[in-house]
């Protein structure tokens, strides 16, 4: 596995890289993966994957992951993922998987997009009851470490992501689908987001600390992101938080039961204001 697989930046949805990898030992065990996709254009399908740390990595350029499904994920504290795609890839499709947290130990989202990809498709997924979040993409550049690369342009659409954060975790940690940090023109549309710890559907910034390990690096912001058709109910905070990201879109949602409120945006300072957020003809109840 490269270096960047033993870092913990990219697999712990809601946890700042250096906090993580200030944790972690010099030289970690690499995960036990399930399959290893580095060859541009390769097809996994109808594959089940259980008790390996990570179900699939992809490396490569324009693979395909059909009905696979993954169970039984097992976490060394860096882990328990379902789908990683890596740094520097373009053009991954993930298409009716399903991520079955019910019997796994997770210390991580289940389908996770790390910095520096692009164009990832996920269609008709199922993820649900995993420790930590659904979906995440993006992190968070924090003191002392490198920055995380942006990514951009992925298309999220008509995935059910339900009963994720049953380790009780909230915000960033048990919510349904993450996008964090320089992550930017993603279409997220169509999604069922229910029953999460944290929010629904969150797209978090930070406003840049003071320098210390653990406080972020720099200003970052999500933005030109765009939230439409979603269903979005009964999660544990908000239905749909804007948390600094700029330029979002947030147009014909249905936000409803959910713990906070239907729909959030909060303004961080600096870069991270929030401006020029739309919201246009959702339907929120509360």
């Amino acid at each position: 596995m490269t270096s960047q697989m033993n870092r913990r930046r990219f697999l712990r949805s809601g946890i700042g890289p250096a906090t993580a990898a200030a944790a972690a030992p010099a030289v970690a065990p690499a995960p036990l993966v399930g399959y290893d996709a580095f060859t541009d254009g390769d097809v996994i399908e109808n594959r089940t994957f259980t008790g390996v740390n990570i179900g699939i990595v992809v490396r490569a350029n324009n693979v395909t992951i059909r009905r696979c499904k993954f169970r039984q994920l097992v976490s060394d504290g860096r882990n328990g993922i379902g789908i990683l795609v890596m740094n520097n890839t373009v053009g991954t499709r993930i298409i009716e998987c399903e991520v079955d947290g019910t019997a796994s130990v997770s210390d991580a989202a289940g389908i996770v997009l790390e910095g520096g990809c692009r164009g990832v498709v996920a269609v008709d997924n199922y993820i649900h009851h995993m420790q930590r979040s659904g979906l995440s993409m993006g992190a968070i550049s924090y003191g002392g470490s490198a920055p995380v690369s942006d990514q951009s342009e992925h298309y999220i659409t008509r995935n059910k992501i339900e009963y994720c954060g049953t380790l009780g975790f909230t915000g960033a940690a048990g919510s349904g689908i993450v996008v964090a940090g320089q992550s930017h023109r993603h279409t997220i549309r169509e999604n069922r987001v229910r029953r999460n710890r944290g929010h629904g559907n969150l797209l978090a910034g930070s406003l840049q600390g003071d320098g210390t390990l653990g406080t972020p690096a720099f200003d970052q912001s999500p933005t030109w992101n765009v939230l439409a058709e979603n269903i979005v109910e009964y999660n544990g905070e908000d239905g749909i938080c804007n948390s600094g990201a700029n330029y979002t879109w947030i147009r014909h949602n249905f936000t409803y039961a959910n713990g906070g409120q239907p729909i959030n945006v909060l303004m961080l300072g600096g870069t991270c204001d929030s401006r020029d957020v739309e919201k246009t003809e959702n339907r929120e109840i509360q």
